[in-house]
């Protein structure tokens, strides 16, 4: 809405956008018509959301781009809100009625043909017994009223032939079965699916039947390598409507053609049991009054209005019989679980109103605000107390509007969201697409504006929503379903996406839909999923390139794998898919020289496990989309294996990394810390240790050189009562010792006391001081390989100070891990 906004000192704010404007005009952004109630009484348009403080009695507004256009006055008491179905319904002045249709052809004489542009359900529409009225036809007399006979709606054709050319003669698309009906001079259509290279938007030239096929001659050319995989189809859809009765020789291939009102009748009894027909698809039989059983054409679309179990619900004709003045129809419905039968109240609308109903615009209104703006003249602004306190407020009062455990589902590009379970901020960055196709087995949804292939990769989830057919099936509007990329295809001018059958699951998208519903419409909007963005945190700004958790990783024994057929298991483990596994031996094709903890290699990284036999491509938060995904410091904790169950591993190449040209070197960085409490080990565990034979035990005033037991002692810097002030002490494997475990009694606390030990266990205590703190422990490994043992450290107690610290230095040339 428009605020008026007054800085306090009085100063007009001018060419201030309206909040609810498309950024351009003071007209409001379109909101989607999901419903439209035809009667009987008042008509209305239902859209998503409460806007019944906009929508009040006489507020006027127009419908755009749909087959509803005009303008529209809020009738009544204004519009009312269902917080169940989160719908405001908005009665309008006068009858709903869908706009006329271009006429683009006709055949004359008894029982002739007008052939009409649209809709994409046109032999439903013009439904046996309906009326029209055609209108601006060049023959004057041709004007008037008809009656449909029957009607028929162009579709896909499949491909017989194909003869590349430049455009003109000779240049052809043969298309399977008779089909010169459809296909006059000018007809436009588009070649489409299968991965054909000749796919795009084409004009009919001339039509031919040659045997049983039909001969399509174009203008546009064709290019060589053009194939007979895919389907033509006329778009825009072209309905050929039979009348009954005569149309004069004279008339016209113009004007326009009424569309037949939808027309919602009630039942004369509830319907007849339900039957579950197939998993989760049912069949009803409503009973309706005061019909003809002809006018309700199998395969279209009807709504069940206003019943006690479905209030608003799209169900598919399968037949109809007349049962004297009444009708008995036959429909299927999709519905998860058992519903409950239903009664006899509410409407049968027939037939559906062309889809997509259309948009509500309007023009802004100005509206009151709570947001102040403080003006160099106000009062607040020299004082701090009030001045800090409008700007916080207006804060809060922006927060309140966007702040969820849920997004949006319907965002704007550019759309801010607070995360509410997480205390996260995200904001949305995604392209909003156009829905204009769709189709079954394989489902694919088509969207408009271009080639977005490199968008729309094998993985990606993205959801469609403000479909009117998935609206109409699933009453929580407004609906929104999430699917998979299993793969996408640019036919020239549109970009055509398949869906998985058998999506990823893993969190947070654990309801991912393995196909599209049988009722979606060729309408609605699309955007990645993954296009909500958290904005920048604590965490970010310590630059850890930390990825979503690996199962496995592959080891030396795995080796260099086969990335276009997976192996079954990896660190010993069986994979199953959807599992993210860290490559970093490199793959056959690219294996790597051996470096330490694995090899340097071009294909090294997180890849996805597809099956066995199947292809493994990289994970989509680790393919560099966008550039700089994968950079020197990248980690993730591998969760299972043999050998790498619960470690951390570092990508240490080194910045910048091309994907497919830069060799990646991983290195073990952490693993699971398995550790036994100091306070766990008793005086008696000293004692027992320090009196077991299995134990060489020397106190660090008794230290000595031993060759028995490998045991040498050296002394450095100055001494104070014969007590050095650092002792080294080497246990190892001289020839003739027997490298017992070594227990280092520490009986003064002298810093540093320094102890390298080699080969054998080494047992470090730390002084005990009674009167005084602790004695401190500093361990330095010696230069060399240990071999074999492990070495303890304990700190000396305190009595009238704390405990004594420990430090590990690293020996030269050796680690501290």
């Amino acid at each position: 809405m428009t605020y008026n906004f007054l800085l306090t000192d009085g100063t007009p704010l001018v060419d201030l956008l309206p909040l609810e404007s498309d950024g351009y005009v003071n007209r409001s952004v379109p909101r989607q018509v999901l419903d439209v109630d035809f009667g009987p009484g008042t008509n209305s348009f239902v859209v998503a959301d409460d806007v019944t403080a906009r929508f009040a009695a006489g507020f006027t507004f127009d419908v755009v781009n749909g087959p509803f256009l005009g303008p529209y006055i809020v009738a009544g008491a204004g519009s009312s809100y269902d917080s169940v179905l989160n719908l405001t319904t908005i009665p309008v002045t006068t009858a709903i009625v869908a706009q006329p249709v271009n006429i683009v052809d006709v055949t004359t004489g008894l029982n002739g043909v007008w052939e009409i542009e649209g809709p994409l359900n046109g032999d439903c529409v013009f439904y046996p017994g309906a009326s029209f009225t055609v209108a601006g036809n060049s023959d004057g007399p041709s004007n008037g009223a008809y009656t449909v006979q029957s009607s028929v709606v162009s579709g896909s054709y499949s491909i017989f032939s194909v003869a590349s050319g430049p455009g003109g003669v000779g240049t052809t698309w043969t298309l399977i079965g008779d089909e010169t009906d459809f296909f006059n001079v000018g007809t436009p259509f588009k070649v489409s699916g299968g991965s054909n290279p000749g796919a795009g938007s084409y004009t009919t030239l001339s039509v031919a039947l040659v045997g049983a096929n039909t001969e399509v001659t174009v203008n546009e050319s064709i290019t060589g390598t053009a194939n007979t995989t895919g389907v033509a189809t006329i778009s825009p859809a072209i309905t050929r409507i039979t009348v009954t009765g005569t149309i004069p020789g004279t008339a016209a291939a113009d004007g326009t053609a009424s569309t037949p009102p939808s027309i919602a009748d009630t039942f004369y009894a509830a319907p007849t049991m339900l039957t579950n027909i197939a998993p989760n698809t049912w069949s009803i039989i409503w009973h309706v009054s005061a019909v003809t059983a002809t006018k309700y054409v199998p395969g279209c679309p009807v709504l069940i209005k206003g019943n006690n179990i479905f209030p608003s619900m799209v169900m598919t004709i399968v037949s109809a019989v007349q049962n004297g003045g009444d009708a008995d129809v036959t429909v299927t419905f999709k519905y998860v679980g058992t519903p409950t039968a239903p009664n006899a109240t509410g409407a049968f609308v027939y037939p559906v109103a062309p889809i997509p109903y259309g948009y509500i615009q309007y023009t802004i209104l100005p509206a009151a605000t709570s947001l102040e703006l403080v003006g160099r003249g106000s009062p607040a602004y020299n004082n701090s107390i009030t001045w800090g306190q409008s700007l916080q407020d207006n804060d809060i009062h922006i927060l309140e509007n966007f702040a969820n455990t849920t997004p949006p589902v319907a965002p704007l590009t550019g759309q801010m969201w607070y995360d509410t379970g997480t205390a996260a901020m995200f904001y949305f960055a995604s392209t909003i697409y156009d829905v204009v196709g769709v189709s079954f087995a394989p489902d694919v949804w088509t969207i408009d504006g271009g080639d977005f292939t490199a968008t729309f990769i094998a993985g990606v989830k993205f959801t469609v929503h403000s479909n009117m057919g998935i609206d109409g099936e699933y009453p929580t509007y407004p609906a929104s379903m999430v699917f998979e990329v299993a793969s996408s295809f640019f036919n020239g001018s549109e970009t055509e996406i398949t869906i998985t059958a058998t999506p990823d699951l893993s969190p947070p998208f654990t309801n991912v839909a393995t196909a599209i519903p049988a009722e979606a419409t060729t309408d609605g909007l699309l955007y990645v999923m993954t296009d909500w963005h958290q904005m920048a945190t604590i965490n970010d700004i310590q630059q850890l390139d930390v990825k979503q958790n690996v199962r496995l990783t592959t080891t030396a024994a795995d080796g260099a794998i086969d990335l276009t057929s997976a192996p079954a298991s990896f660190d010993s483990v069986v994979a199953v898919v959807g599992d993210r596994i860290l490559i970093k031996y490199g793959s056959t094709a690219n294996p790597g020289a051996p470096v330490v903890d694995g090899t340097d290699s071009i294909d090294n990284g997180i890849y996805v496990f597809d099956g066995v036999g199947n292809p493994m491509v990289r994970s989509a938060d680790a393919d560099g989309t966008p550039a700089g995904e994968v950079s020197a410091g990248m980690f993730m904790w591998v969760t299972e294996g043999v050998i790498h169950a619960d470690q951390g591993w570092l990508l240490i190449t080194d910045d910048p990394i091309t994907l497919g040209v830069t060799p990646l070197t991983f290195a073990l960085y952490a693993t699971a810390p398995v550790s036994v409490p100091i306070s766990s080990l008793t005086q008696a565990d000293k004692n027992n240790s320090i009196d077991n034979a299995d134990w060489e035990q020397v106190w660090n005033w008794e230290l000595t050189n031993d060759p028995q037991i490998g045991l040498t002692v050296g002394e450095t810097a100055a001494s104070t009562g014969g007590i050095s002030n650092q002792v080294l002490v080497s246990l190892g494997t001289a020839a003739g010792s027997t490298a017992k475990p070594l227990r280092v009694q520490l009986d003064t606390d002298i810093t540093p006391q320094t102890i390298a030990a080699f080969g054998a266990s080494t047992f470090i205590d730390g002084y005990d001081n009674v009167a005084g703190p602790g004695g401190n422990v500093s361990f330095t490994a010696g230069t060399g390989s240990t071999t074999g043992g492990y070495v303890y450290l304990i700190t000396g107690d305190g009595g009238a100070g704390v405990g004594g610290d420990i430090q590990l230095i690293a020996g030269s040339g050796g680690t501290v891990t």
